[in-house]
């Protein structure tokens, strides 16, 4: 797999976390400029004995299966003809740019997976367990990027708006307020270990 700056600290904080040191980073400091989502991959295959290399194809393959099965449901979802939804699909399956990006070692792909999978499930109409995955999903999209929160802001909205007919106004606005509020948490207590 293609190996870049960012490659090595994931790779060298997840080997960390597998040997019970934590999150340190290749300089052996605590690694706080980037997000252990990554790394915990690389944890969990070396706890399995499985080397970061192949672990990380792994996620990357794992990942572009999920993008694709996504882009599918999403497009069925929004009533695209049948010959219109297979040529998106293979359009996205067969990416130039996704392509590229998933050869590397990086957090873009297993970000773009939890990416299309809470456009999946905001963009119908849910029952409260479905907000439970949401806040999940939403916390592990700031694991994998520190953007993640920029993300969950509008898809929370998406998601009112989507619920409005179901809900009701006050109660779909207070159920996506509370996902992200909660979604927040954990994130919040990084930011200040980060301090």
């Amino acid at each position: 797999i293609g190996l870049s700056w960012d490659s090595t600290d994931y790779i060298a904080v997840g080997l960390s976390m597998a040997a019970g040191r934590g999150t340190l980073d290749v300089t052996g400091e605590p690694m706080v400029i980037r997000p252990p989502g990554v790394s915990a991959f690389v944890a969990f295959g070396d706890l399995l004995s499985i080397s970061p290399d192949w672990s990380l194809r792994i996620v990357n393959a794992l990942s572009m299966m999920f993008i694709v099965w996504c882009t599918h449901i999403l497009l069925e979802r929004a009533q695209v003809r049948t010959f219109a939804r297979w040529l998106g699909v293979t359009l996205v399956a067969a990416s130039p740019a996704l392509l590229d990006i998933f050869t590397m070692a990086w957090s873009e792909p297993p970000f773009l997976a939890l990416l299309l999978l809470a456009l999946v499930i905001v963009t119908r109409e849910r029952t409260w367990p479905w907000d439970l995955l949401l806040a999940a999903v939403f916390t592990l999209l700031f694991f994998m990027r520190y953007v993640g929160p920029f993300y969950a802001a509008p898809l929370a909205l998406t998601a009112s708006l989507v619920q409005l007919r179901q809900s009701g106004v006050i109660i779909s606005f207070l159920r996506a307020g509370t996902v992200l509020v909660v979604s927040h948490v954990v994130p919040w207590l990084w930011l200040m270990r980060n301090v």
